[in-house]
């Protein structure tokens, strides 16, 4: 059996100390265009965004994926649809809401709307750049087909189910801005403008 350090010379490990976990957390939240979004972006490398931030009353959507098993589904694949080869990013979510004011400001709008948004996903491996991936940086993350907007009463807590989906020139776009501590406050952050 090869030693770690023998596994990192042959580049199939990355870290001993911290192994890489694969697998989202549950926990994210949805930018709505209608946020008015601004990202800053880092001058050395455009797929790293130190900052987000929304309009002042404007909301974000909490999306809580923790009761099931985390975007199930969720992929990124590459793709030269467009004549250039770029990544297909397909993400499905779970909210936990209900109620009219929901209805109108969450659910149709990602039906309706067409504009989308950004997707901003925690990871499972929490130790920087890396753990928080920002989808719909290049193309917002919309609802391709209405038909995956789904509420089951008897399932899932009655939660809402959607699949949305972004074409991106980078294959990882990540929130990140000095460490983890201080890129997880930036996350909170937004998750307190959540309905």
């Amino acid at each position: 059996m090869a030693s770690c350090i023998e596994n990192i010379a042959g580049n199939i490990a990355l870290n001993c100390a911290h192994p890489i976990s694969g697998g989202y957390s549950g926990k994210g939240l949805y930018i709505p265009s209608e946020a008015n979004p601004v990202l800053t972006r880092d001058a050395q490398n455009p797929r790293i965004i130190s900052d987000i931030t929304i309009a002042e009353n404007a909301h974000v959507v909490s999306i809580d994926n923790e009761g099931a098993t985390p975007f199930t589904g969720s992929t990124t694949t590459g793709t030269n649809e467009n004549g250039r080869p770029q990544f297909v990013k397909t993400v499905q979510i779970m909210m936990p809401e209900r109620g009219a004011a929901f209805a109108k400001n969450v659910v149709e709008p990602l039906v309706k709307s067409g504009r989308g948004g950004y997707l901003l996903l925690e990871k499972l491996d929490q130790v920087g750049d890396g753990s928080f991936e920002l989808i719909g940086v290049q193309t917002p993350a919309k609802v391709v087909d209405p038909s995956t907007v789904v509420r089951n009463e008897y399932e899932n807590g009655a939660a809402w189910t959607a699949t949305l989906q972004s074409t991106e020139d980078f294959s990882e776009v990540v929130l990140f801005d000095t460490d983890y501590a201080t890129t997880r406050a930036k996350f909170e952050a937004l998750l307190e403008k959540a309905f």
